[in-house]
């Protein structure tokens, strides 16, 4: 006849329990999550720093055209220039002052001249648009010398 001995339960045993497993599925939950938060404020911040270098460089972009018309050109007589109502084809598409004249969406592009003196000019350009919901200005001065 066979005797069985039955050993007692050992204190520690292997394996995860319930509470563990669970413990641990909610620690790496959270941390999931968080990384996903931040990958979607990483994709704003980028998306907004994209506008900001698309629009400095159409700022620029337009000083330089001014800054390439002769002298005496009615986009640089003394006072305020919208490209929308200046009465100049500023795109080069053959219609003047149309919506959205300067070949740019997204945002409003003006330009105010000042003479200093006959040989000289201070070009202040201004560009605005929106970005989420906010109204974002970028101004650049320069000088126009004959």
């Amino acid at each position: 006849m066979k005797t069985f001995i039955l050993k007692p339960k050992a204190k520690y045993q292997d394996g995860f329990g319930l509470i563990e497993v669970l413990i641990a599925m909610a620690v790496l939950s959270i941390g999931l999550l968080s990384i996903a938060a931040l990958q979607t404020s990483a994709i704003r911040g980028n998306a907004k720093s994209n506008n900001l270098t698309e629009r400095t460089t159409a700022a620029s972009n337009h000083i330089e055209y001014l800054l390439n018309l002769p002298f005496t050109d009615p986009d640089l007589t003394a006072g305020a220039h919208n490209p929308e109502g200046d009465g100049i084809d500023n795109d080069g598409d053959g219609v003047t002052d149309e919506a959205d004249d300067d070949g740019e969406s997204g945002y409003t592009v003006t330009w105010n001249v000042t003479d200093n003196t006959s040989n000289e000019k201070t070009i202040t350009l201004t560009l605005t648009g929106t970005d989420y919901g906010l109204t974002r200005t970028i101004t650049m001065n320069t000088v126009r010398v004959r």
